[in-house]
């Protein structure tokens, strides 16, 4: 009578196998999975044992026998391979001349791997160009950079289509109403609504290719412009409060009546400064979360959606409350 290689149930068997093989090399493994199933750490090893034979026998290549699987390759699915590396990780080009070798066991030079994403970008060129854009309703439009270059931009609100990304040597209305007007012309692109910041120059732009457009300027960049100018007059009170400190510790250090008393007037001034910089930062940072709060377009709480009379009189409300707070700085933002 042949012994049985183990005297447990098939289901602890398994889940002890797969356990095993799963936390291999960890510490403890054996020692928990014994306890678990109330058996021996030597019967824990020896149904790890007869697991990973069992796969080794079933995953395993015979010498001289054929693979697991195989794929016929070609040049075509090394350049797919190179374009998806590039959009869609995206890696340099470096990268990829160093994965290739890991991937398809070939090795193609820097100058070839560039070719490959040149004439993918060339014919992605040539379809675009050909897209029909007269259905587009809604875009939102921006301008990013790219090595100290403005690159203007555009994308359709309703799919996420970027339909323009064209470097440019300038941001004017001129050059944003040449990129648009283009795809007006060649594309049929001639939006309803446009969503895009402040700036004048595309403002013009805008203006000039498509005039009965509804300009609307997007609410990131205003609370983005709110909160960076918040840290600016917070680092300034701060560094009006350290100035003062620093006057402080001199005028203890003072080793003269007259030179403390010299020091008493200028820390008065000072005193005078950091409490105007920190009251204009407080009252400053309590409009920017109204404003923040109210271009959020919701109560919360309620979740009820804010008329857009509700949002203009607000924003117009604390927008004048912000210019009586002085500074260039914030009345420009203000305005």
């Amino acid at each position: 009578m042949t012994r049985p290689r183990t005297t447990l149930p098939p289901s602890s068997a398994v889940s002890i196998a797969a356990s095993v093989l799963a936390g291999q090399g960890q510490y403890g493994v054996v020692s928990q999975l014994a306890r678990e199933h109330s058996v021996t750490r030597q019967q824990v090893y020896r149904v790890g044992e007869q697991a990973r034979a069992a796969l080794e026998a079933a995953f395993s290549v015979p010498a001289g026998g054929p693979p697991l699987a195989s794929i016929e390759l070609n040049e075509a699915d090394i350049e797919r391979a190179i374009v998806a590396l590039r959009v869609v990780t995206p890696a340099s080009i470096r990268d990829i001349e160093d994965v290739l070798p890991e991937l398809f066991g070939i090795h193609w030079s820097y100058g070839k791997i560039q070719g490959v994403i040149v004439d993918a970008e060339a014919r992605a060129a040539g379809w675009l160009a050909d897209v029909d854009l007269s259905n587009i309703d809604n875009v939102a439009l921006d301008e990013m950079f790219s090595q100290g270059r403005p690159v203007l931009g555009g994308i359709d609100l309703d799919f996420g289509y970027l339909f323009a990304l064209d470097v440019s040597p300038t941001r004017t209305g001129a050059e944003w109403a040449e990129v648009l007007g283009g795809l007006q012309h060649d594309q049929g692109l001639t939006p309803s609504v446009v969503v895009k910041d402040a700036g004048s120059g595309l403002a013009a732009g805008v203006s000039a290719a498509w005039p009965s457009a509804e300009q609307r300027d997007d609410l990131f960049h205003a609370v983005y412009d709110m909160g960076k100018l918040a840290r600016r007059l917070e680092g300034k009170a701060f560094g009006a409060i350290a100035r003062v400190e620093e006057l402080l510790d001199k005028r203890s250090k003072a080793r003269t009546e007259k030179r403390r008393r010299s020091l008493g007037q200028l820390i008065r001034r000072r005193t005078e400064s950091m409490d105007a910089a920190i009251a204009r930062y407080d009252a400053f940072e309590a409009l920017r979360r109204e404003a923040a709060g109210v271009l959020k377009l919701t109560d919360r709480g309620s979740g009820r959606l804010r008329t857009s009379a509700e949002v203009r009189d607000a924003l117009i409300r604390i927008a004048g409350e912000m210019t009586e707070l002085g500074s260039d700085r914030i009345c420009k933002l203000a305005t």
